[in-house]
Formats: C-alpha cells, structure tokens, sequence
C-alpha cells in the first residue's frame, strides 16, 4: 500500500492538475491513461456485472480511489464510482470536491462502472422520465437532429418534457450513447448524466450540462480508461 509520504506527494500532484485543468482543450485531449504509466501503487479487484452474470478484473491506480475498502487487492464490487477534471482527467478527491464546490467551479465529472439494463431498454426508461406522459412507448417519440452530433427525443403529443433527452447510434441504428440533461428553468445548476458501453462494461457519467458539447470527448477517455485498466501497467 501507498506509505504516508508517497499519498501526499499523489496528492499534491492532483491539487496540481486542479491548477492546471482549463489548460487542455478539445484540439489537445488528455490521455486519460497517463497515470497508469508513472504511478507505482496499483489496486487490482473485480467488477462483478450481476445481470449479466460477468467479471471484469480491473488494474487502476491506488491515486483514483477514495476510500480504504477500495483500495483492497482482490476485492469485488458490483460498482465503481471515480471522479475526474473535465479537462485534463486529473483524479479528484472528497476533499478536492468540497474544495471546488466551495469555490464554485464545477469542471469535474463523475462516472460509475456497473451492470445496468442494455441501451435499448435504457432508452424508453429515460423517455419515461420526461414525464409527458407518454411513458415508455418509443413509438409515441421521434427523433430530430441537434448539436454536437446527437438527436434529440421528443414527445409526438408535442407535451412539454422535464428533461431534454439526446441519442447518438451506431452505425446499425441502435443507441450508442443516451443522455438526459436537466432544463427546469427554477434550477440554478442544470447536470446531464450518460449512458454508454465500454470494454463490455456499462458507464453512467453525470457532468454540469455547459459541457454537453464535451461528450463525446469525455465518453472517448473513459472508455480509454477502462481499456487501460483490463491491460493493467
């Protein structure tokens, strides 16, 4: 395990890339790997994926874990949560976040790595969640295109949604990516949160909404990631 002197100096750089973070840009994306090739201290446990009766074993960096049961060699957990800087993949600690928040500044983002259902009973669920009463009858949706390389659901009835819902596909027409962002104008601070598959892994991301435009950057690093971490150092 990572001795008293080597977790401050680990700390220290993540304050540092907290400095740093509106320094990289979409022309200059992060390798979101790049721990993985200077840490020496490395946790090694399994994802287990229930609905799909699957284990991944998973090889990340001690730095990216918070708490001390996940930084247990061997251990299995049924899902992973790791907070990273939008801009640069920094990991983020409890304290860096109170430390953000207190600040105001919002350019981290959170993703977990689970077993939810597949992206096609995903994607009437999320509908459902517009709540216009339509519920999950995809039929009584379509689709129009939007920015960032998405389409956005809308509601056929013309029902004013509680969520803006947005859909990228494949090439074989089946939802790659959903994404559902908060619009209640009464809300100060509106968040989006994304599904997607990685490496056979199911991803939820959650990010403040005015980095929309980043998804399919940050969906392209945490995939990296978890490929990093099946590889291991």
């Amino acid at each position: 395990m990572m001795r008293p002197i080597q977790r401050s100096v680990a700390r220290v750089l993540a304050v540092c890339g907290l400095i740093f973070a509106k320094s990289a840009t979409a022309d200059t994306p992060p390798d979101p790997c790049h721990l993985f090739q200077t840490e020496t201290e490395f946790v090694t446990q399994t994802l287990y994926m229930r609905l799909e009766d699957v284990r991944h074993q998973l090889t990340v960096p001690e730095v990216y874990f918070e708490d001390v049961f996940d930084r247990v060699d061997g251990s299995e957990h049924r899902a992973q949560l790791f907070r990273m800087m939008v801009a640069d993949f920094t990991p983020v600690s409890r304290q860096d976040t109170a430390d953000l928040l207190r600040e105001g500044r919002k350019e981290y983002f959170n993703f977990v790595l689970s077993d939810y259902v597949s992206m096609d009973e995903a994607l009437p669920i999320i509908a459902s969640l517009m709540r216009t009463g339509d519920g999950r009858d995809m039929s009584a949706y379509y689709e129009i295109e939007a920015d960032f390389n998405l389409a956005t659901l809308l509601p056929r009835s013309g029902a004013q949604v509680r969520n803006d819902v947005f859909v990228a596909r494949d090439q074989n027409g089946q939802p790659a990516s959903i994404i559902s962002c908060s619009n209640n104008p009464a809300f100060l601070n509106h968040s989006c949160y994304q599904n997607f598959r990685a490496s056979g892994i199911d991803v939820r991301m959650w990010y403040p909404r005015e980095y929309l435009n980043e998804w399919q950057n940050l969906q392209t690093s945490v995939s990296d990631f978890i490929a990093c971490a099946h590889q291991g150092p």
